[in-house]
């Protein structure tokens, strides 16, 4: 499996990465009568979400959905953005000939974005939330660890309202600095 598309938090200004925990959050896109499907193997459930902390509540910000049907109905009152798309430059290879070109490309994999939606969603229980990913720890297929991340959050949820957070950073880096000592044989190259 792919590296996958994290869902993110953002909390005191910083946007963060949901390592684990993110099945203690209440939003099924199916309740809104979206059905996602995957169009990328990086995302295989077909979606990630930006969720916010707004005063102590958690919201969902942004959705990014591919849908098996192509419908986007509203969503609290808010529409589907138009297809967005980005131009990028890569190498091709025609007839035995490589060269650069341009290409413009659907954005965020093909994913349609629901932007602002302000959705308050219900969350029990404890996420593990980080920021600055240290690339060296990347695993490619699947999650991330959470001590791989240089700001490391527990923030703990009960019927959807932040009750409580606790810096896990210095964890983190106890972990990294843990694993780095560890002696590595030629089976932690494959």
């Amino acid at each position: 499996m792919t590296a996958q598309i994290h869902n993110t938090i953002l909390y005191d200004g910083q946007e963060l990465a949901i390592i684990e925990g993110a099945k203690i959050i209440e939003f099924y896109p199916r309740e809104y009568e979206l059905d996602p499907s995957m169009v990328v193997t990086s995302c295989w459930n077909g979606y990630w979400c930006n969720y916010e902390v707004a005063g102590d509540r958690l919201v969902l910000k942004n959705l990014f959905i591919h849908t098996r049907d192509d419908s986007y109905p509203d969503l609290a009152g808010v529409s589907v953005l138009p297809v967005q798309y980005v131009e990028h430059e890569c190498y091709t290879i025609r007839n035995g000939e490589g060269a650069m070109e341009r290409r413009r490309e659907p954005a965020h994999d093909g994913h349609r974005e629901y932007r602002d939606v302000g959705l308050p969603v219900g969350a029990d229980g404890v996420l593990l939330a980080g920021d600055g990913f240290d690339h060296r720890y990347y695993v490619h297929m699947g999650w991330q660890y959470p001590w791989a991340y240089e700001r490391l959050y527990e923030l703990e949820f009960k019927h959807g309202r932040l009750v409580r957070v606790e810096d896990k950073s210095a964890w983190a880096a106890e972990q990294r600095a843990a694993y780095d000592a560890e002696p590595k044989g030629r089976d932690d190259l494959f």
